[in-house]
């Protein structure tokens, strides 16, 4: 049996258990810790000692009720509460441990590692202004701690507050020139206010400074992708992980990268890798969701994305791309409610207009009401979705819909409707009692798979545009084939939407008449324009593009605007679409509820495109305009 300390001795047996512990004989050193417990439960260096030996250990509970257990008889020791915050952080209970650190700082206010690590802890919590207040008190405490300057830098970017954040960043680096971080910081700033050049020499001169800092390899990844140098990004982000292998942002940034250069399985083990090192992270099974969709394993694609959620509510990536996920699958009601996350998304959130009139989603009455339709996205977007105002008026609605000033002789053609009124891109209705952006009008309509409002057609051509056309086009001789290939560059999909006009050339061979229906050809198209007839001059807006459509046998698009102009035409369109296609075309099927006369032609595999035009030629072959 041990003798029981004698609290005489508590001293020096103090001094030997923590000897033990910074020599890492644990074991030892806990059993002195008892001891000296044992002598006097209330001993507040042995309580605080013994917490820090469970945490160590990663044993939160225990370290929690030690050092609770000193506040019990010493509630305004700041120390205590100090020690208690850095466990609570450590086992990811932020919010508490940003309440201790308030409580440690209330109590001593002059001590700055207080206010320094409720920094960190509400940079965990994404409260980027609070952490930034507390880095400020730090810094102020203790001008010679950099780390709180940078990481006040750091989130003055994070919250947008690009100019002050470059003078912070300046101010670090007049002081230390040869801090890599500070170039990291400074890197990102620039980054953000579109210095290109002035960022990636930031970033090169934090790893001329230090080759091995990861942060600033992953950071110029980061860069790179906005650049859309993917080579350079893969290898930024890869030197990043194989510097630092824990580096969970790193892998998360390279799985990314992997998914937009279609490495799908990659991706999937880098996500793995991410989620071995830190198991719940939301990003790491959004990420993977979106592998697993290239992959086609929408159902494991979807249980991610529903991880991802309930780890982390507030994410904003993961509930768009449920979205699209399940409008693909055909779940137009539950997908339909997530595409309103599209406002909080790098896509779309710039977009985001206010206004004082309520949002209207279907959720009021549109009796006697004047309701504001305003645009988003593209011109075939708003094309598909002008079908819904009919239908708001029959709902009681008086329509004002802003307009893309190409779109507007149309559809004041094609709705005539003196309660549908189109006003010009950029203007605002005197008065108006309720909006809604185009997008929102499927939702707003409870609008299901099995009713999709398809009417056919649903626009008209204007007369005298119509004649026009057919005046210069002539009589017909051969079958007359109307042709899209390629839509704007800015599209975010444009690379696997559009085709090179080179691809066509084996259906160009074919005895037909083949009129060009687009207003831009790209330059490394020319070589084989010469095979279509040109009509570019004359197109000067949609009514245009719409007669000429009128006046084909059959158009053949990519899947642009013209698409949607042929469709609501009720012109046979046959649609040709990549192996992953946008959500509204559905998986596998050759139709489309939404244009009753449209015809799809997938790629069977991604980027195949040839083997797709040969199904194309082979059906043109056979095409029969009056039975169409």
């Amino acid at each position: 049996m041990v003798e029981p300390l004698k609290k005489k001795h508590i001293p020096k047996t103090l001094s030997e258990a923590m000897a033990l512990h910074e020599a890492g004989q644990i074991t030892e050193a806990e059993h002195l810790y008892q001891r000296i417990l044992g002598a006097d439960p209330k001993d507040a260096n042995a309580l605080l000692n013994l917490s820090t030996l469970h945490s160590q250990r990663g044993e939160y509970a225990e370290a929690e009720a030690l050092i609770k257990r000193l506040l019990t008889s010493q509630p305004k020791m700041a120390y205590a509460h100090f020690a208690l915050g850095n466990v609570l952080g450590k086992a990811g209970r932020h919010a508490e441990s940003a309440a201790s650190y308030a409580r440690a700082s209330a109590l001593e206010p002059t001590n700055p590692t207080a206010h320094f690590n409720r920094g960190i802890t509400l940079d965990a919590m994404g409260d980027y202004a609070q952490a930034l207040e507390s880095y400020e008190r730090a810094a102020a405490l203790q001008p010679s701690n950099v780390q709180a300057q940078l990481n006040r830098a750091n989130n003055l970017y994070r919250l947008q507050r690009y100019e002050e954040a470059l003078d912070a960043c300046n101010a670090i680096i007049a002081l230390d020139p040869k801090l890599p971080l500070a170039y990291t910081s400074r890197g990102n700033v620039y980054g953000a206010l579109e210095k290109r050049a002035e960022a990636l020499a930031d970033y090169n001169q934090a790893i001329a400074l230090d080759p091995t800092l990861a942060v600033a390899h992953n950071n110029r990844g980061n860069f790179m992708d906005k650049e859309k140098d993917h080579a350079e990004v893969l290898a930024s982000y890869a030197r990043a992980i194989e510097l630092d292998p824990q580096y969970v942002d790193a892998h998360l940034n390279h799985a990314a990268a992997l998914n937009r250069g279609e490495r799908y399985e990659e991706a999937i083990e880098g996500c793995n890798r991410a989620l071995a090192l830190r198991p719940n992270v939301a990003l790491a099974y959004d990420t993977r969701g979106s592998a697993l969709v290239g992959l086609k394993r929408y159902a494991e694609a979807l249980a991610d994305y529903d991880q991802a959620l309930a780890l982390q509510p507030t994410i904003k990536t993961t509930p768009w791309n449920k979205a699209v996920l399940t409008l693909l699958l055909g779940d137009l009601e539950q997908g339909l409610r997530l595409y309103e996350s599209r406002w909080e998304t790098e896509f779309q959130r710039d977009d985001v207009r206010h206004f004082e009139q309520p949002l209207w989603l279907g959720d009021t009455s549109l009796e006697g009401k004047t309701l504001f339709i305003h645009p988003e996205q593209g011109y075939g977007d708003f094309i598909q979705m002008s079908r819904y105002f009919p239908l708001l008026v029959a709902k009681g609605a008086t329509v004002i819909a802003e307009t893309p000033d190409a779109l507007i002789p149309l559809l004041t053609t094609s709705f005539p409707d003196p309660a549908i009124r189109f006003i010009a891109h950029g203007s605002m209705p005197d008065q108006f009692d309720l909006q809604c952006p185009i997008m929102s009008l499927p939702l707003a309509m409870g609008t299901t798979l099995a009713t999709i409002p398809a009417p056919a057609p649903y626009l008209r051509v204007p007369e005298a545009r119509q004649a026009q056309w057919n005046e210069r086009l002539g009589a017909k001789t051969r079958l007359r084939v109307g042709l899209v290939w390629s839509g704007a560059k800015i599209h975010t999909n444009d690379a696997k939407r559009s085709t090179p006009l080179a691809t066509l050339a084996p259906l160009l061979q074919l005895p037909f008449e083949f009129h060009s229906l687009q207003r831009e050809v790209r330059d490394s198209d020319m070589p084989n324009y010469t095979s279509l007839i040109d009509h570019r001059d004359q197109l000067q807006d949609f009514a245009d593009t719409a007669a000429l459509v009128d006046a084909m046998d059959i158009v053949i698009s990519v899947d642009t605007s013209v698409a949607h102009l042929a469709g609501g035409l009720a012109k046979p369109c046959w649609i040709l679409l990549p192996n992953m296609p946008d959500y509204r075309w559905l998986l596998e099927r050759s139709d489309s509820p939404w244009y009753p006369t449209a015809r799809l032609f997938r790629q069977p595999q991604p980027h195949d495109w040839p083997n797709t035009i040969a199904h194309v030629i082979e059906a043109l072959q056979e095409f029969n305009p009056r039975e169409s």
